[in-house]
């Protein structure tokens, strides 16, 4: 992917630590040397910002750590546009059996991109690299650098307003259970 500028780096500690009027916090997530981790149940955290706002390309790369517990459905990343359905989101689905697999989306006006194969499963517990990335022609879902799933979705583009939430979805459900050290955007 060429041409894209380094927007944002979140490591969801230092949001806690500095968090203004622009930040909320939901329950009480727990930051450490290297990551913050979420209970699954109540714990979030909702930017009054859209850093890949209008964005026709981008990568959004992640370094997270599934932990057993919360939900079957958890979302950890999720961009929400504030007047439409446009979204982009990085979800885990847990197996039940211990596992978990990626589940990514991205949609915006009449194009939608959904990545999910339950066959492609992880066990919980270790560290991952979970990578989303859009080039204005293909969605990409990456786990750890090896390549899982990908669309074709042709002219899309990210929403222009909205939240950004960590650890849940920005509509306060499908909370994650684990840590996040740190969640990195380019955009184009």
């Amino acid at each position: 992917m060429t041409s894209l500028t380094l927007s944002r780096v979140y490591r969801p500690a230092d949001v806690l630590d500095g968090a203004d009027e622009s930040v909320t916090v939901l329950g009480e997530p727990v930051a450490t040397a290297d990551a913050v981790v979420f209970g699954g149940s109540k714990d979030g955290i909702i930017l009054g910002e859209n850093a890949l706002s209008g964005a026709r390309k981008f990568v959004i790369e992640s370094r997270f750590r599934p932990l057993p517990g919360g939900e079957l459905e958890q979302r950890f990343f999720h961009v929400q546009s504030a007047d439409s359905d446009d979204r982009i989101l990085l979800e885990i689905r847990l197996t039940g059996d211990g596992y978990w697999y990626a589940d990514s989306c991205f949609c915006c006006d009449t194009a939608v991109g959904i990545l999910v194969d339950p066959s492609l499963q992880h066990p919980l517990g270790p560290w991952y690299s979970y990578r989303l990335s859009y080039d204005g022609r293909e969605l990409i879902q990456e786990i750890d650098g090896v390549l899982e799933l990908s669309v074709q979705l042709p002219q899309a583009r990210a929403p222009r307003n909205g939240v950004t939430s960590i650890g849940m979805r920005a509509t306060r459900n499908h909370f994650f259970c684990g840590e996040i050290a740190e969640i990195t955007l380019h955009s184009a």
